[in-house]
């Protein structure tokens, strides 16, 4: 079997066991005009971009919760928000959950920090992505 129908396979499975079940849930991606993924650099005014682009995406929530962040003046929790999103790649650039956007879930946004996509056959992009809930 050739990666293309494994794709074509695996999409059918996605299909039925997430997307028919309803585990998606669906979350607005803003898509700042200039992309800052760190937020720590020179450059950086600290001024939000004013009317960012709103899309809604489709994600699988796989673990929401605080984790501790140890500190040398105490525990500090930050919470952080995993999910994978399922994509074929034809969305256009503004849908694409890239790092450093932002992520409206459950009324909280979220700064995406981690994405790491895995891609079969180029048909199909499972991306496994990590955010920190940010004010």
């Amino acid at each position: 079997m050739d990666a293309a129908k494994l794709a074509l396979k695996v999409r059918k499975v996605l299909q039925k066991q997430i997307r028919a079940k309803g585990y998606e849930v669906g979350a607005e991606l803003l898509s700042p005009e200039k992309l800052n993924p760190s937020r720590l650099n020179i450059s950086d005014t600290g001024e939000n971009d004013p009317d960012p682009n709103k899309e809604t995406i489709r994600i699988v929530v796989t673990f929401h919760g605080l984790v501790e962040n140890p500190t040398g003046i105490g525990d500090n929790p930050n919470e952080m928000l995993e999910f994978i999103v399922i994509e074929d790649g034809t969305e256009p650039d503004i849908k694409q959950v890239q790092e450093g956007r932002i992520l409206l879930y459950n009324a909280k946004r979220y700064n995406i920090t981690l994405v790491s996509p895995a891609t079969l056959a180029g048909l199909l992009i499972i991306k496994e992505v990590t955010a920190k809930a940010v004010k």
